[in-house]
């Protein structure tokens, strides 16, 4: 496993195993080192989520918790700070450079509902991704990857 600085992804009731293969082969090309999932609200990781990760689960710590907004406090109070991908956050190109260079964990949600409230509230930030067309959001999986590769581009440009 990685060292410092830790990048991790969780997932808030990401259902469709479609879409957690291809956030969990976003997330460990972009050097995501685990994933965290609830026990319910969560797709199986089985047959469908391993093909469409095209290993990537293979590589991947996963963490099952009986509660994303306990795991998520657990991650604050070690350090980390804690991204919600949220189509009404601050552009990604707002963030301090700094803080994407350190310990954190990505949070995406559902794509019909995005974050609860109950995640979106302990977020350290919000983010968004501003969008030209007519269509008003990404699909999840879309997100995660610009995000997660926007992210890895970040810390590979320490100055």
């Amino acid at each position: 496993m990685h060292g410092s600085p830790r990048l991790l992804v969780a997932l808030d009731r990401v259902t469709d195993v479609g879409n957690l293969g291809s956030i969990a082969r976003s997330a460990e090309s972009a050097g995501a080192t685990g994933m965290i999932l609830e026990y319910r609200r969560a797709a199986a990781v089985g047959p469908g989520a391993l093909r469409s990760s095209a290993g990537a689960l293979e590589h991947l710590q996963l963490g099952r918790a009986p509660s994303l907004s306990r795991a998520l406090d657990t991650a604050l109070e070690e350090g980390l700070t804690v991204f919600g991908a949220d189509m009404s956050g601050q552009r990604f190109e707002t963030l301090p450079t700094q803080l994407l260079r350190g310990d954190l964990i990505w949070v995406f949600g559902s794509e019909d509902r995005g974050l609860r409230p109950s995640i979106r509230e302990r977020a350290t930030h919000l983010v968004g991704i501003p969008l030209a067309g007519r269509i008003a959001s990404l699909g999840v999986a879309a997100a995660a990857a610009y995000l997660l590769h926007r992210t890895a581009e970040a810390r590979r440009n320490v100055s």
